[in-house]
């Protein structure tokens, strides 16, 4: 935690910067990984020379260079100190202070990397933060040029695996030059994830956390080779290296979501029996948006178990209107004791018949896998 400068730290309630270990959230450490991809692929590029890898080792460096320094500045500056760690301050004005501070004196690294902490973490933690940020770019650093690329990053629940997975998509928002590229990225996390939903042989090899990180990332290069923009590429290589195995699927869609938000809109994911008409999915993403209270994209595929209508999955909202969660309906009144004079009613009286609504892990038959809505992310 913060100390304040020129007290003790037991009158201030608070520890010293140096007693305890550096921390970082989910979210800023994978918005870290992003800022450091940014900065490899600036230097490096296709050119991995003895040159380029010193050029880029010099550069984290210097960012860890500016983090230590603006980190002892806060610490010595009792202004500084209460402006940044007391948290009274809105969140705007911190940031304003910031721009004011590092201006053009700092790397654009260095200054993406502090304002994101700023806006993001509890300000009694800042300095532990900073530490935290001085030894993943240490690290980094240390590892630049090497054969075995990046370490893995440490396993961690789904939750926390998708907000890591949040910042890092946090980062790659911000370094977009062509906002309209989002567009895409959407659309190709939705295909890749069906893809991969749809073969047992390659959902079987993606989702092996045992199998070497080496082979799935390669058999994600060829998959998306000439096919997918160089965002989608570095959005799924960093769910293979920092995403858990086998929430694959689930996380694509939950960073196809994540992007939809972007952009100000809600992703639904809508399975019908048989293809929709134009007129048919303008209709249904017309409903959609008047219930979620805002814009709705439809990503749609055609599931023959439905047997007839349409699921739709917008979020952890599940809106079931197809004839196979009907069929259910029917065979477990039978199965309960109902008999053929229920059947004969509800089909009478088309008692049932109502599209179901309810929550994702709500009992519905919507028998597609889910994915979660863990993680706080940054907007």
């Amino acid at each position: 935690m913060c100390a304040m400068p020129g007290k003790p730290s037991q009158t201030a309630g608070l520890e010293a910067p140096s007693v305890r270990a550096g921390r970082l959230t989910e979210l800023t450490r994978g918005y870290t990984a992003a800022v450091l991809d940014d900065m490899t692929i600036e230097h490096l590029g296709a050119d991995a020379s003895a040159g380029s890898v010193e050029a880029l080792r010099a550069r984290i460096s210097q960012v860890v260079a500016e983090v230590e320094v603006f980190s002892s500045a806060m610490a010595s500056s009792a202004e500084l100190w209460r402006v940044m760690c007391q948290g009274g301050y809105p969140v705007e004005v911190r940031i304003g202070i910031l721009d004011d501070l590092l201006g053009d004196r700092t790397q654009p690294e260095t200054r993406r990397l502090i304002s994101f902490a700023v806006r993001y973490e509890h300000a009694s933690e800042l300095a532990s933060v900073f530490s935290g940020l001085v030894d993943v770019l240490t690290t980094a650093s240390s590892r630049v040029g090497s054969r075995e690329g990046g370490p893995a990053e440490a396993p961690a629940s789904r939750s926390a695996s998708r907000e890591r997975l949040g910042g890092y998509a946090a980062g790659l928002f911000d370094s977009l030059e062509d906002r309209s590229a989002l567009e895409d990225l959407e659309d190709q996390l939705f295909r890749f994830a069906r893809i991969v939903e749809s073969s047992p042989e390659l959902r079987r090899l993606m989702t092996d956390r045992d199998s070497p990180r080496a082979i799935r990332l390669g058999v994600v290069d060829d998959l998306l080779a000439g096919r997918a923009s160089a965002v989608m590429s570095r959005m799924v290589a960093y769910v293979i290296t920092a995403g858990r195995a086998r929430d694959l699927v689930g996380s694509l869609d939950w960073l196809a979501e994540r992007v939809a938000r972007e952009r100000g809109r809600r992703l639904a994911r809508v399975s019908s029996a048989v293809p929709m008409e134009q007129g048919q999915s303008r209709e249904l993403a017309r409903a959609l948006s008047a219930k979620i209270g805002a814009p709705v994209e439809l990503q749609m595929e055609v599931d023959r178990r439905l047997v007839g209508g349409a699921v739709a999955l917008v979020g952890d909202i599940v809106v079931d209107g197809s004839v196979r969660r009907r069929l259910d309906q029917l065979a477990g009144s039978l199965k309960s004791g109902g008999g053929l004079g229920v059947l004969s009613a509800r089909v009478v009286t088309g008692e049932g018949d109502a599209d179901r609504v309810g929550r994702a892990g709500e009992s519905t038959t919507d028998h597609r896998e889910k994915p979660g809505d863990e993680g706080a992310v940054p907007k």
